[in-house]
């Protein structure tokens, strides 16, 4: 929306700025000797947002692609997380790959070619992950810069490749849990508590390690994860298994229960995601466990709540889980045909 102001220096001059504001676009400004010219000029940058056409043509020219990854670290979107080791280093990764290119440069013909081309080195999800980050850095950037972004409305990279459909069977559980008893040293009750309540939560590993004591309601057997620590930016509040409230009570009785209201509740049992998912893949290779990551444990715990019957409806799994889309939550229900069997006879 076009907002024209009428001002006056020192020196008596009077000027028009023009201003314009619209979501997605940062806000355009200018000064004119008459009010006339400076409603032409917001006319013309109205129609310019409207068409979706590049308001600063300048900034794609002098903008190196690693020149960006750098201005994207230091200025990351408040909406998306910049927290994993990973990330990172994949966009220490894309700032090699793409060193020759500026944002004028870099086209949707050539980021295709280098798709293809990573392709046969990497598998579909390996690359689909570096798309994701050069497509997030560039499009903040877009957005802060003022021109259009629309390569990757026309570079597309394939998604469902790195789907899976591992299950971590009963038998498996108690087979880590024996070899952890066994050849763990240290913090061997932690670690099995903590992939019990993965699988009872069905809850992301990043939404169990950050919830807190505050956010656990022993009365109503119920927990709530907040917005900022979801992966959807969607605050739920879920009820919990009678196994994981005692896992919680447990946790909450070996630390001191006056002083631990704002602590995490896994705070002294794991540092981060990256130290919890490497110490699990220890454990399962120790008891002969193998394609096995920690995601596949809310695969798991998915399908469990699916294999309940008909006790749950899609929705009420959906909302536990905390998938948006029912289309979502299909790849997960991977249900076991001899289950899908008893009842057709």
């Amino acid at each position: 929306m076009a907002t024209i102001k009428k001002r006056t220096s020192n020196a008596g001059t009077e000027t028009y700025q023009a201003q314009v504001r619209r979501k997605g676009y940062p806000p355009q400004s200018k000064n004119f000797p008459t009010e006339q010219k400076a409603m032409d000029w917001a006319t013309l940058i109205e129609a310019s947002m409207l068409k979706n056409e590049n308001l600063n043509p300048r900034e794609q020219t002098k903008w190196s692609i690693p020149d960006l990854i750098d201005w994207y670290v230091k200025n990351p979107n408040p909406n998306r997380k910049l927290e994993t080791k990973k990330h990172f280093n994949r966009l220490e990764f894309l700032k090699i790959e793409f060193n020759k290119w500026n944002v004028q440069t870099l086209s949707a013909e050539m980021l295709t070619k280098w798709i293809n081309a990573r392709l046969k080195i990497n598998k579909p999800a390996t690359v689909y992950h570096y798309y994701v980050a050069l497509k997030n850095a560039m499009m903040h950037h877009s957005v802060m810069h003022g021109y259009v972004q629309n390569i990757f409305n026309i570079a597309k990279c394939p998604t469902k490749s790195g789907e899976r459909d591992r299950r971590f069977s009963p038998e498996e559980t108690r087979k880590l849990f024996k070899s952890i008893h066994n050849r763990s040293k240290t913090k061997k009750n932690e670690m099995m508590v903590t992939v019990l309540f993965a699988i009872e939560s069905a809850c992301r590993i990043g939404e169990m390690l950050q919830l807190k004591w505050s956010e656990v309601n022993f009365k109503k057997q119920e927990i709530t994860f907040l917005a900022p620590t979801t992966k959807t930016r969607t605050q739920r509040t879920v009820p919990i298994t009678s196994v994981a409230k005692n896992i919680l009570l447990w946790i909450q009785k070996k630390n001191n229960p006056d002083k631990i209201k704002n602590k995490r509740v896994f705070e002294y049992f794991h540092a981060n995601e990256h130290h919890l998912s490497r110490q699990f893949q220890i454990c399962c290779t120790r008891a002969e466990i193998y394609d096995i990551r920690w995601h596949d444990l809310r695969h798991e715990a998915t399908s469990r709540l699916y294999e309940k019957g008909n006790h749950l409806t899609d929705m009420e799994i959906a909302h536990i889980t905390g998938h948006k889309t029912l289309e979502m939550l299909k790849r997960y229900s991977h249900l076991k045909p001899n289950l899908i069997l008893a009842k057709l006879w």
